[in-house]
């Protein structure tokens, strides 16, 4: 069961129904499930994921609980960049490709210099373009976000034989690791994934605990 009383004492703002305290990466309160529109955390530091305030719609009662963004898979050649989505009812990597990254950048540049900013604001901003792609997964029905991409995939929950997770002095995750029926997959935290999407260890682990899955 989550620990909905972590960072009671952070200076956090609480759910308006029921008081909880709310924590960056989840949508909804997870004592009540009272949408966090407007409840953002008060502790949220700048370049920190934030809870997203639109519903998502899944299919039948699944439903995104929340976001894991740019997690690199290691691989024997080179490696895949993914946005681990986390539901009620399952795990889904939705693959963060070059095309993604190269049509978000052209779009946020497009739309900085319809605002008038100079070319040095547009080039950073398309630095990082695909580093927030991780949001659109909060509004995504939960089946387009599987067929997203050929190479996403998804794993039951009931599936997930085991999952440990490292991390820094300063409490960010640097590897996870989950065991399941078919296999290991191994996602690794760095540089080079870091973005606005950078969620602590202890919020990672209360997500995938939400789901029904443990978390050494």
């Amino acid at each position: 069961m989550v620990n909905i009383e972590l960072g009671i004492n952070l200076g956090r703002k609480r759910c308006k129904k029921c008081g909880a305290p709310l924590r960056s990466g989840f949508r909804t309160c997870e004592r009540c499930g009272e949408p966090v529109s407007g409840q953002a955390a008060d502790d949220q530091p700048a370049g920190e994921q934030a809870a997203q305030p639109n519903p998502q719609q899944g299919v039948g009662d699944e439903a995104v609980i929340g976001v894991i963004a740019n997690a690199a898979m290691a691989r024997t050649f080179g490696r895949k960049t993914y946005n681990l989505v986390v539901t009620n009812k399952r795990l889904i990597g939705a693959e963060l490709t070059s095309k993604m990254i190269a049509e978000e950048a052209e779009r946020v540049s497009r739309e900085a210099k319809a605002r008038g900013e100079g070319l040095l604001a547009r080039m950073g901003q398309r630095a990082y373009a695909g580093m927030n792609l991780y949001q659109r997964y909060y509004t995504m029905p939960v089946e387009d976000i599987v067929a997203e991409n050929k190479d996403n995939w998804s794993i039951p929950v009931e599936e997930i034989q085991s999952c440990k997770m490292d991390e820094e002095d300063n409490g960010y995750p640097t590897q996870l690791t989950i065991q399941w029926t078919q296999g290991k997959y191994t996602f690794i935290f760095d540089a080079a994934t870091l973005g606005s999407g950078r969620v602590k260890a202890e919020d990672v682990k209360a997500m995938l605990q939400q789901a029904g899955v443990k978390v050494k």
